[in-house]
Protein backbone atom coordinates (compact mmCIF):
# COMPACT_ATOMS: atom_id res chain seq x y z
CA UNK A 1 0.00 0.00 0.00
CA UNK A 2 1.46 3.58 -0.72
CA UNK A 3 -0.19 6.51 0.55
CA UNK A 4 1.35 10.22 0.71
CA UNK A 5 2.93 11.54 3.66
CA UNK A 6 1.40 15.41 2.71
CA UNK A 7 -2.47 14.11 3.33
CA UNK A 8 -4.59 13.95 6.09
CA UNK A 9 -7.91 13.22 7.64
CA UNK A 10 -10.07 15.74 8.66
CA UNK A 11 -13.88 17.08 8.58
CA UNK A 12 -14.92 17.48 4.96
CA UNK A 13 -18.08 20.26 4.50
CA UNK A 14 -18.64 17.96 1.21
CA UNK A 15 -19.84 15.47 3.25
CA UNK A 16 -18.29 13.70 7.16
CA UNK A 17 -14.18 12.96 6.75
CA UNK A 18 -12.29 13.62 3.58
CA UNK A 19 -8.72 13.50 2.33
CA UNK A 20 -6.78 16.63 2.25
CA UNK A 21 -3.24 17.85 1.39
CA UNK A 22 -0.76 19.23 3.82
CA UNK A 23 1.37 20.39 0.95
CA UNK A 24 0.92 21.22 -2.87
CA UNK A 25 0.05 18.39 -4.94
CA UNK A 26 1.12 18.50 -8.59
CA UNK A 27 -1.27 17.41 -11.36
CA UNK A 28 -0.17 13.35 -12.58
CA UNK A 29 0.88 12.68 -8.83
CA UNK A 30 0.06 8.95 -7.55
CA UNK A 31 -1.79 10.14 -4.57
CA UNK A 32 -2.07 6.03 -3.42
CA UNK A 33 -2.15 2.64 -4.11
CA UNK A 34 -4.39 0.97 -2.41
CA UNK A 35 -4.95 -3.34 -2.43
CA UNK A 36 -8.53 -4.18 -1.82
CA UNK A 37 -10.81 -6.69 0.50
CA UNK A 38 -12.86 -8.70 -2.32
CA UNK A 39 -15.82 -10.36 -0.91
CA UNK A 40 -18.89 -12.39 -2.95
CA UNK A 41 -21.53 -9.93 -3.59
CA UNK A 42 -23.43 -12.36 -1.20
CA UNK A 43 -21.75 -10.94 1.56
CA UNK A 44 -23.63 -7.15 0.08
CA UNK A 45 -26.38 -7.47 3.23
CA UNK A 46 -23.92 -7.96 5.67
CA UNK A 47 -22.00 -4.63 4.63
CA UNK A 48 -25.08 -2.71 4.01
CA UNK A 49 -26.35 -3.35 7.69
CA UNK A 50 -23.21 -1.93 8.94
CA UNK A 51 -21.48 1.28 9.17
CA UNK A 52 -19.20 -0.11 6.32
CA UNK A 53 -22.09 0.81 3.84
CA UNK A 54 -20.97 4.08 2.85
CA UNK A 55 -17.47 2.72 2.03
CA UNK A 56 -17.61 -0.56 -0.22
CA UNK A 57 -16.87 -0.29 -3.79
CA UNK A 58 -19.04 -2.43 -6.76
CA UNK A 59 -15.90 -4.48 -7.86
CA UNK A 60 -17.84 -6.84 -10.38
CA UNK A 61 -20.97 -8.31 -11.24
CA UNK A 62 -19.94 -10.82 -8.26
CA UNK A 63 -18.03 -9.20 -6.20
CA UNK A 64 -18.20 -6.07 -4.01
CA UNK A 65 -14.86 -4.57 -2.19
CA UNK A 66 -13.50 -2.90 0.25
CA UNK A 67 -10.38 -0.33 0.30
CA UNK A 68 -8.13 -0.20 2.40
CA UNK A 69 -5.78 3.41 3.46
CA UNK A 70 -8.12 6.45 2.36
CA UNK A 71 -9.74 4.82 -0.56
CA UNK A 72 -12.74 5.25 1.09
CA UNK A 73 -12.38 8.49 2.58
CA UNK A 74 -12.49 10.30 -0.46
CA UNK A 75 -15.62 12.11 -1.00
CA UNK A 76 -17.54 12.84 -4.08
CA UNK A 77 -17.12 15.93 -6.77
CA UNK A 78 -17.61 16.23 -10.40
CA UNK A 79 -15.84 17.63 -11.45
CA UNK A 80 -13.27 15.83 -9.28
CA UNK A 81 -9.39 17.02 -8.65
CA UNK A 82 -8.33 13.12 -8.53
CA UNK A 83 -9.47 10.00 -10.62
CA UNK A 84 -9.38 6.53 -9.60
CA UNK A 85 -8.21 3.13 -11.38
CA UNK A 86 -9.27 -0.60 -11.12
CA UNK A 87 -6.05 -2.51 -11.02
CA UNK A 88 -8.18 -5.25 -11.38
CA UNK A 89 -5.10 -8.36 -11.53
CA UNK A 90 -4.07 -7.20 -8.35
CA UNK A 91 -7.25 -6.20 -6.71
CA UNK A 92 -6.12 -2.68 -6.11
CA UNK A 93 -7.11 0.56 -6.59
CA UNK A 94 -5.10 3.74 -7.08
CA UNK A 95 -5.85 7.37 -7.16
CA UNK A 96 -4.25 10.29 -9.11
CA UNK A 97 -3.98 13.74 -9.17
CA UNK A 98 -5.96 15.28 -12.51
CA UNK A 99 -5.33 18.90 -11.63
CA UNK A 100 -2.97 20.58 -9.47
CA UNK A 101 -4.29 20.64 -5.92
CA UNK A 102 -3.22 23.38 -3.37
CA UNK A 103 -2.04 23.01 0.28
CA UNK A 104 -5.55 22.61 2.76
CA UNK A 105 -7.91 21.76 -0.36
CA UNK A 106 -9.75 18.60 -0.03
CA UNK A 107 -8.66 15.64 -2.76
CA UNK A 108 -11.52 14.42 -4.41
CA UNK A 109 -12.94 11.70 -6.88
CA UNK A 110 -15.65 11.21 -9.19
CA UNK A 111 -17.44 7.93 -7.93
CA UNK A 112 -19.19 7.49 -11.51
CA UNK A 113 -15.75 7.66 -12.98
CA UNK A 114 -15.14 4.11 -14.83
CA UNK A 115 -18.09 1.95 -13.50
CA UNK A 116 -19.43 1.41 -17.01
CA UNK A 117 -22.82 -0.29 -14.91
CA UNK A 118 -23.55 2.72 -12.82
CA UNK A 119 -26.18 4.95 -14.40
CA UNK A 120 -26.35 7.29 -11.38
CA UNK A 121 -25.30 7.39 -7.61
CA UNK A 122 -26.95 6.53 -5.06
CA UNK A 123 -27.00 9.79 -3.13
CA UNK A 124 -27.78 13.68 -3.68
CA UNK A 125 -24.67 15.14 -4.33
CA UNK A 126 -24.19 18.70 -3.59
CA UNK A 127 -23.63 21.04 -6.27
CA UNK A 128 -20.56 23.15 -6.24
Amino acid sequence: MVILPFLEIAQSPIHGRGVFATEDIEEGTLIEFSPLIVLPSSERGILQSSRLYDYYFEWSESQIAVGLGYLSIYNHASPANCYWERLEDKQAMRVISQTFIAKGQELTIDYMTGDKALKKLWFDAKKK
